[in-house]
């Protein structure tokens, strides 16, 4: 319990004995996942809308980068703000 940081546990313990370099590794796992997968989700479907862009071309093209435009163009809280109230305030929507 609450032991300072050496040999064994390198950060220290808590208050229940826990080991916080462990939970720290731990949290950042799942904290690095969630990040790459967001980041490859997103990396995805902007490569698709720009395939489907570069391949058609002229008004489909036109259509897609105007599209994305607009959604650009609105700042990031508004956008929050809007998902919020249509999904309504909870825990779980907030994680996402």
């Amino acid at each position: 319990r609450n032991q300072p940081p050496g040999g064994m546990h390198w950060l220290g313990t808590d208050g229940t004995g826990r080991d916080i370099f462990a939970r720290i590794l731990y949290g950042g796992r799942i904290s690095l996942t969630v990040g790459f997968v967001a980041v490859a989700i997103s990396a995805a479907i902007g490569i698709f809308i720009g395939c489907v862009a570069g391949y058609f071309g002229g008004k489909v093209d036109l259509l897609l980068m105007g599209l994305i435009d607009m959604v650009l163009t609105f700042p990031r809280l508004v956008i929050i703000i809007a998902f919020v109230a249509v999904v309504g305030p909870s825990i779980f929507n907030t994680m996402v």
